[in-house]
């Protein structure tokens, strides 16, 4: 967590998921599960938006959309979190969307649960896999992301404090050490 998620979920006076039940269509999203199509691994019921991409995924790295699958992963697999909230968006006078603090910390904890859910998801796969789950919450927006743990893929920078306009939560389910 950098430390504005920190300073707005106060990790240890209260659970950091959310503890409500999901929104109905973020459920169903979740109960479908995850799909590995070519390396990669998407909600599996989520259209795949490119769909030239779709016949060749190696292709469409190698042709620069995307630079490896966890920037592909992270591109297909976000998520806005308004949506499935109680929380406000204002349109301001500029055109501008704003989210208040409090309604921040609410799409975090979203995240935090649709995060658990990714993760058991992942685990169950036939061939399970690691994932790295990433919440942001700012002024603007709530995004959930996630994407493979590989080597050498990783799609922060190591300083999170580093994204110093968001509230940024990492989970990550790391690979078993071999043994």
């Amino acid at each position: 967590m950098n430390d504005a998620a920190v300073q707005a979920l106060r990790p240890g006076t209260v659970p950091l998921a959310g503890e409500a039940p999901l929104h109905p269509e973020l459920a169903a999203l979740l109960r479908r599960g995850l799909k590995a199509r070519q390396g990669a691994l998407t909600f599996a019921a989520r259209k795949q938006i490119f769909a030239r991409d779709r016949r060749d995924l190696a292709k469409a790295i190698a042709d620069g959309r995307w630079q490896d699958l966890s920037d592909h992963e992270w591109d297909v697999n976000e998520l806005a979190l308004e949506p499935y909230a109680p929380v406000t968006v204002t349109e301001l006078p500029d055109g501008a969307s704003h989210i208040s603090e409090a309604d921040q910390v609410l799409l975090l904890r979203l995240g935090l649960q649709v995060a658990e859910h990714v993760i058991r998801l992942a685990r169950a796969l036939p061939s399970p896999a690691a994932v790295s789950c990433v919440i942001s919450a700012n002024d603007t927006s709530g995004t959930f992301r996630f994407y493979q743990t590989r080597p050498g893929e990783d799609m922060l920078v190591e300083d999170l404090d580093g994204y110093s306009l968001e509230k940024l939560v990492v989970v990550e389910d790391l690979p078993p050490a071999p043994g």
